[in-house]
C-alpha cells in the first residue's frame, strides 16, 4: 500500500505577506510565556503611527532597542504579526557605554 505524500496547503494569508526592514524603537514585552510559546511585543518606526507600529512575534527573541531587523508577516489592523525575522545589524553595547 502506497503512502500519500504530505502536501502543504497554501495559507489563506499568503497573499497578504509583507517584507519589512526596520529598527526596533522600543520593547514592551520580551519572551513572555503565552500558552506553549513565548511572545514578544515591540514597536518600530511608522509614518502612520507617531508612537510607532506595534509588532508581535511568537518565539524566543534576543534583540535590543536599536537593532535593525527584517521581518516577514502581515498586518492585522494596526498591528504587524511577524511570521519570520532575521537580524541585519545589532547595536553594539560598547558604543553605548562609551557615550555615557
Amino acid at each position: 500500500m502506497k503512502r500519500k505524500k504530505f502536501k502543504q496547503k497554501k495559507s489563506k494569508y499568503a497573499d497578504e505577506a509583507v517584507l519589512i526592514r526596520t529598527t526596533i524603537k522600543s520593547i514592551e514585552i520580551q519572551n513572555q510565556e503565552c500558552g506553549n510559546s513565548l511572545k514578544t511585543v515591540f514597536r518600530c518606526p511608522s509614518y502612520l503611527c507617531p508612537e510607532g507600529r506595534m509588532c508581535i512575534v511568537y518565539g524566543k527573541t534576543n534583540f535590543k532597542v536599536g537593532d535593525e531587523i527584517a521581518m516577514k508577516g502581515r498586518f492585522n489592523g494596526d498591528v504587524f504579526l511577524v511570521w519570520s525575522m532575521f537580524y541585519i545589524s545589532k547595536r553594539s553595547d560598547e558604543a553605548d557605554s562609551s557615550n555615557n
